[in-house]
């Protein structure tokens, strides 16, 4: 029992350490640094199979926005070909003067932002509204690598696909959102990857 409790503290600390390495940040002026930019073009769903997941392309999908925080993943169920998680802001959540304001936390795949100032102009809605939490799924080693030094702060687009993806040994499946106002369980957008670009404000 004393050693589980020993693996268990360590395995928290070295949690704890990778997720502030991961949000290093990036400093940026107050203002809205970027405008929402979200495109999608839903297709006729396509099945492909990468080592024990089945993919299904639902549609090409572009967002751009500001990185507010970044989770990386080494030890779950869908680590292997999903190893990093991005919350990205635009408009008025990508502004410090109303980022400032909030309190916002990941953990595990989930993630809250809670208004934790006095700003009158950011409510629940236009937070969900204004801001995406998004699960990368990534086959390749360089644009693993890119996703793995992605720092808070940095304005970035991603270019993929929106996809559903289904464990076959583990019998277990994990659907996209397809919507920004949705929320709870499976309001997450899961984006198979095509390109990282980081971008100048």
């Amino acid at each position: 029992m004393v050693k589980f409790w020993k693996i268990f503290y360590i395995l928290l600390f070295v949690a704890n350490l990778l997720y502030w390495i991961s949000n290093d940040e990036v400093k940026r002026p107050n203002g809205e640094l970027i405008q929402e930019h979200i495109v999608y073009r839903p297709l006729e769903p396509v099945a492909s199979e990468e080592k024990d997941f089945i993919i299904i392309r639902k549609g090409l999908y572009e967002i751009s926005g500001r990185v507010l925080s970044v989770n990386q993943f080494y030890f779950d169920d869908l680590s292997e070909i999903s190893p990093t998680d991005v919350i990205l802001g635009w408009s008025k959540m990508s502004d410090n003067q109303f980022l400032n304001d909030l309190d916002l936390r990941q953990w595990g795949r989930e993630h809250f932002i809670k208004i934790a100032g006095s700003s009158k102009q950011l409510t629940s809605m236009n937070i969900r509204m204004n801001s995406s939490r998004n699960h990368l799924v990534i086959l390749d080693k360089q644009t693993k690598k890119e996703a793995r030094d992605l720092m808070v702060g940095e304005l970035i687009t991603i270019k993929g696909y929106l996809v559903d993806i289904q464990s076959k040994s583990k019998k277990r499946s994990w659907k996209t959102s397809e919507e920004l106002s949705d929320f709870g369980e499976n309001s997450g957008e899961i984006i198979l990857v095509d390109l990282i670009e980081k971008m100048n404000p």
